[in-house]
């Protein structure tokens, strides 16, 4: 009684009445339990959609492709180095006696960072290469699933958002490209972006910092996303400096905090190391890429549109449905009209970047923007427009639960559950090519040897990719 009477004072109402609001099993599901469900569901989606690896991760391995050996390598190169020699960490015992070799890949050090902890407990480098690749196609999806979740309270649709960001047709052709698993950081952006353009907060400015820095220190080309996704922010509240002000700082405050991450490809870009237009022009994407799949449902029809396995871009005819009826309700809607108009702004842009040098103006800005001529495969910013996409789609179910995150939801009807179904057959690839792991890398054995820095860069030249 002594402690409720101060409280009835502070808040109007008696404590007793607090804590029965809070055991409510509701409050209790929605606000602690759904996240950790929705964690939950995109790891099981993530298990499914990478079947069989999760069978035997220890002996099945996507090794068939070089750049899946690339990967295990630089993930095992940089749990070695960190903790003995973090100074010589871009000196990778590849191409020696030459420095800075990791700068000839992605950095991947956020990945490493995840599956560091099981590569020192004696994990083999496949091991945890499938580990850190479910755990990046999880986190994509969560991510995609809590930006829908916080913008609509609606658990079900906030799900298919989630599906539909890490289970695309793009991604799930990258598997052997560790980080493309790792596309968290883009839903990230467009949430905190959205959140300092509404409300100002300098919370939200440090977190968008702290989202750039471990997209800049997972891969160069994800950076380049979030890039455009912030640019865009700006560009559309120009006439709200304050607002500008504030995402730009943002922006640049997490550049600078991936300083040391982005100084090896800064000086190789100073030393005059740039992608040719004719190889960016082989790796950009072509219009018929938006209607290229290699799922099971939309293979048959899509097959005359394929080139390559860079030009896979196509969204699913459910997805891009919903999409352009969330597009249409969320532009009549005051509420979120801007954010829909800046939704869709990021995916023409992406469109635009990845179509490479067919258009005049990215010429053009090749020539005048120099993070643009360290590029290559330009094909890979058409994942912006998935990710629209994907957000877009799952806005036309918020009707099916209150506003608020925190509130509880009523169960989805049958003709949700069956939309839901319907976009994720839209890309499902399982099961997915892989093969036995039998015996070790030529990587992997010098990994083993001594720890000293200086014996492994006096190993002879090896190449891993």
């Amino acid at each position: 009684m002594r402690l409720a009477l101060p409280f009835h004072r502070l808040t109007g109402t008696p404590l007793e009445s607090h804590l029965a609001r809070l055991a409510h099993p509701s409050v209790c599901l929605a606000t602690v339990s759904r996240p950790r469900l929705a964690l939950a569901a995109c790891l099981a989606l993530a298990i499914l959609h990478t079947w069989p690896l999760a069978t035997k991760p220890h002996r099945l391995s996507l090794n068939y492709n070089a750049d899946a050996e690339q990967g295990a390598w630089t993930l095992a190169w940089i749990a070695h180095t960190l903790p003995t020699d973090p100074r010589h960490l871009f000196d990778g015992n590849v191409f020696a006696p030459e420095r800075a070799t990791l700068a000839y890949s992605e950095p991947m050090i956020t990945p490493a960072l995840i599956g560091a902890p099981v590569r020192w407990l004696g994990a083999s480098p496949v091991l945890v290469y499938n580990l850190v690749l479910l755990a990046g196609l999880t986190l994509t999806a969560w991510a995609g699933w809590f930006v829908v979740w916080q913008w609509t309270g609606s658990f079900g649709a906030a799900l298919v958002a989630g599906a539909l960001m890490a289970f695309n047709g793009h991604l799930l052709t990258r598997l052997p490209h560790i980080m493309a698993a790792h596309a968290w950081g883009i839903a990230l952006t467009v949430y905190f972006a959205d959140r300092l353009v509404t409300s100002g907060n300098r919370r939200d400015g440090l977190f968008l910092a702290l989202v750039v820095l471990a997209t800049a220190a997972d891969s160069v080309y994800w950076l380049a996303l979030v890039g455009t996704v912030v640019g865009v922010t700006i560009a559309l509240n120009a006439l709200r400096p304050r607002t500008v002000f504030a995402v730009a700082m943002s922006g640049c405050g997490g550049l600078v905090l991936a300083l040391p991450v982005l100084w090896p490809y800064l000086s190789a870009a100073g030393a005059g190391a740039s992608r040719p237009l004719e190889v960016v022009a082989q790796f950009s994407a072509s219009p018929a890429g938006y209607l290229t799949s290699l799922s099971r449902l939309h293979r048959e029809w899509t097959s005359p549109f394929f080139r390559d396995d860079v030009n896979v871009l196509f969204a699913g005819v459910t997805a891009i449905v919903l999409a352009l009826v969330g597009a249409v309700v969320g532009i009549r809607d005051a509420r979120s009209r801007r954010r829909v108009i800046g939704l869709i702004a990021i995916a023409a842009v992406g469109v635009f970047l990845s179509f490479g040098p067919m258009t005049a103006a990215y010429r053009w800005l090749y020539s005048w923007l120099l993070p643009l001529r360290g590029l290559r495969a330009m094909a890979r910013f058409g994942y912006l427009y998935l990710a629209v996409v994907a957000l877009l789609a799952a806005s036309d179910s918020r009707g099916y639960c209150t506003a608020s995150p925190q509130s509880a939801c009523v169960r989805p009807s049958r003709r949700s559950r069956l939309r839901s179904s319907l976009r994720k057959r839209g890309c499902r690839h399982a099961s997915i090519r892989s093969r036995a792991f039998r015996r070790s890398t030529r990587c992997s054995r010098i990994l083993r040897g001594p720890s000293c820095s200086q014996k492994c860069r006096s190993i002879r030249p090896i190449r891993c990719s």
